[in-house]
């Protein structure tokens, strides 16, 4: 089957294949499209060249060696098929621009800005770093992707808007540097996620329309050029490069065009797989393309990640070698129109669970740590539950160093055996890193960090061992970098979507989610490096949803979030919520599969011997390592989250 991405009015990817056009959501095309594409008899595939990269928007070879913009890790250098991440340039996410020793690259993430890196030619490595045009006003509207222009100057696009701009003198002293303005997308909006020259006109990956555009002579260009469509029905969104005199090579879904320039509709299949020990396999979607002008020979960079999904080192990078073989032409023509939406199948049946312990109280948080769970109870504190019997807890190990203290979400630290548990009460004693024994499944010795003015709520390690922070009184997200030796000030790295508190947070990889006070959000690539982001709420619509359609992670007040990444390359988010916090249900547990953007309603209920009871206020959930999900609920909690009976909470156990 070979099927071609069309543009689609609704944003939804239509799929021309032979004898019939399909439309589909965009997650379950890519992966359909990632099968329809293996062992493509023609195209040429790509050698591989590393794995376990994130999205890589782009590759250059420079003195014998790969270099890669990775959005998780930055621009770093590839030796023997992995990152090296001792020479990574962190800020360095966007598609990057060779010029001699010197490498352009944008920080698509951090809104830092535009970067000029120099190479060492001996070392090869960075020598040294600056931001071009640091008073041109650029960082703020994310700069995504640049391209050098025949006339010398580097033209920059953007993240939050459809305009193109050109920084003059690029090779000089930033503070010389202008800022020009010298058009915009033809949508008028961004993302512009990739642009490229070929000879004197500027090509753009327009993500409005999602197709590629042109602004011809742009270099003659003074603010108010609008691109016009070239081809506005090839779906083109993420990634171009050329050889900056004939081909353009362009992302197409899960493979790579070429278009010829020097004809008016010339576009061939370029890619669509690659080789692995042997093996073919499909790129997955396509982030990054780069066409190395000395050789002939173009980088591909794919990874099935969706955007603004957890980061999990899924991603690969390949390389076509010239001279390329390609396969036939592509139809640029519009197709017949797309046949109405097939019926929404019914849902799946909630699980029920096993009522596990009761007797708790008005819990903060599930944590699974060795062979237990581990609840933060209002009463007691931070204890490991022992069920002596059905329905029994029996609570043990209990921390409370204070008589006012209440143990808020907690977070484990496996790497080296600290739980670090927040006192959520409105008078916090600060944050404690508490020592945690394997061998006997108990505490050791704590030590109070501190920060008890943030009134901390939730806190999650990251993956590098740094601390993240959320609490009651704003949307601060606070981070601590050296928690587990000598504590550094906690710095304020990001914000909640609405500027309100937090209620449980989660790290999946790199990416950070968030049980907000409305919505569950998601902070991406919070980890290792973030200084200036916001949490987006997961979930939402795509931009051709109709009016009052429901958020694919349909949820009302979220209260606690647990992550099982047992499959790293299928991630998944338990979301614990209840209508309306203070009454007696009903709560439920939703499953978000942050590969597919799919919700499903995991679990709703358990059984209290007999008796089918409704989840009330589940405010606490934890994986176990064979799957068993547990629930941490409390009929009792009041509206203004006091608890009206003590001893009225439950723990259920959901299987798989």
């Amino acid at each position: 089957m070979n099927c071609i991405p069309l543009r689609s009015p609704s944003k939804s990817m239509v799929l021309r294949c032979p004898g019939k056009t399909l439309v589909w959501g965009k997650a379950l095309a890519i992966a359909i499209l990632a099968l329809s594409f293996i062992g493509s008899a023609f195209a040429s595939q790509g050698t591989l060249v590393a794995n376990g990269l994130n999205q890589p928007r782009g590759a250059i070879r420079w003195n014998g060696s790969v270099w890669i913009a990775d959005i998780a890790n930055g621009f770093c250098r590839i030796d023997s098929g992995s990152l090296n991440l001792a020479t990574c340039f962190t800020p360095g996410t966007g598609q990057p621009e060779l010029d001699g020793n010197l490498v352009y690259i944008t920080d698509s993430a951090g809104a830092t800005g535009v970067w000029r890196l120099t190479m060492n030619a001996v070392t090869s490595t960075i020598d040294a770093s600056v931001i071009l045009a640091p008073n041109g006003g650029l960082a703020g509207n994310l700069p995504q992707s640049v391209s050098l222009g025949p006339d010398g100057k580097l033209y920059v696009s953007f993240t939050t808007t459809g305009d193109i701009k050109r920084i003059t003198n690029p090779t000089g002293d930033p503070l010389t540097q202008q800022v020009e303005q010298v058009g915009k997308a033809a949508s008028g909006g961004g993302p512009v996620n990739a642009i490229a020259f070929v000879n004197n006109d500027l090509y753009i990956a327009d993500t409005g329309l999602i197709g590629l555009e042109r602004i011809t002579n742009a270099a003659g260009c003074r603010g108010n050029c609008n691109a016009a469509s070239v081809f506005g029905n090839i779906g083109v969104s993420n990634s171009l490069s050329s050889d900056r005199t004939r081909y353009l090579y362009m992302e197409n879904g899960t493979r790579v065009l070429r278009y010829d320039a020097t004809t008016t509709n010339s576009v061939v299949i370029f890619s669509s797989s690659g080789i692995q020990n042997g093996a073919t396999f499909g790129y997955g979607q396509v982030w990054g393309v780069t066409a190395d002008v000395p050789t002939g020979d173009v980088f591909i960079g794919g990874d099935p990640t969706p955007a603004g999904a957890a980061t999990n080192n899924r991603g690969s990078l390949y390389v076509v070698t010239a001279p390329a073989t390609t396969e036939g032409l592509v139809d640029t023509g519009f197709g017949p129109p797309p046949p109405p939406p097939s019926p929404t199948p019914f849902p799946t049946p909630a699980k029920t669970g096993n009522l596990y312990a009761a007797g708790i109280t008005q819990p903060g948080g599930l944590n699974w740590i060795g062979t237990h769970v581990w609840v933060s109870d209002a009463s007691q504190g931070f204890c490991r539950v022992d069920p002596s019997s059905p329905g029994v807890a029996a609570l043990s190990n209990c921390f409370k160093p204070t008589a006012t203290f209440v143990a808020g979400q907690t977070s484990f630290d496996a790497a080296r055996n600290f739980i670090y548990v927040p006192d959520a009460a409105t008078a916090s004693s600060g944050i404690y890193r508490v020592a945690y024994i394997p061998l006997t499944e108990s505490l050791g010795a704590s030590v109070n960090l501190g920060n008890g003015n943030l009134q901390p709520t939730a806190v999650a390690v990251a993956p590098e061992g740094s601390l993240f922070i959320g609490g009651r009184p704003n949307g601060n997200i606070n981070k601590i970098t050296t928690p587990s030796t000598t504590p550094s000030a906690p710095v304020r790295i990001a914000t909640t979507s609405n500027g309100l508190g937090v209620r449980a947070m989660v790290f999946i990889a790199n990416d950070l989610y968030l049980a907000e006070t409305v919505n569950v959000t998601v902070i991406i690539r919070a980890s290792p490096s973030l200084t200036k982001g916001k949490a987006v709420i997961v979930g939402l619509p795509t931009s051709g949803a109709q009016r009052g359609q429901l958020p694919l992670l349909n949820v009302t007040t979220p209260l606690s979030l647990a992550a099982d990444v047992s499959n790293p390359t299928r991630p998944l988010l338990y979301v614990g919520s209840d209508t309306t916090l203070g009454l007696p249900g009903p709560g439920q547990i939703d499953l978000w599969n942050t590969f597919l953007q799919t919700d499903t309603l995991w679990a709703n209920s358990g059984l209290i011997g007999a008796i089918l009871t409704e989840f009330a206020n589940p405010s606490g959930v934890a994986v176990a390592p064979d799957g068993t999900l547990y629930v941490a609920d409390d009929p009792s909690v009041t509206s203004t989250g006091t608890t009206a009976i003590p001893g009225q909470g439950h723990i259920y156990n959901v299987t798989p």
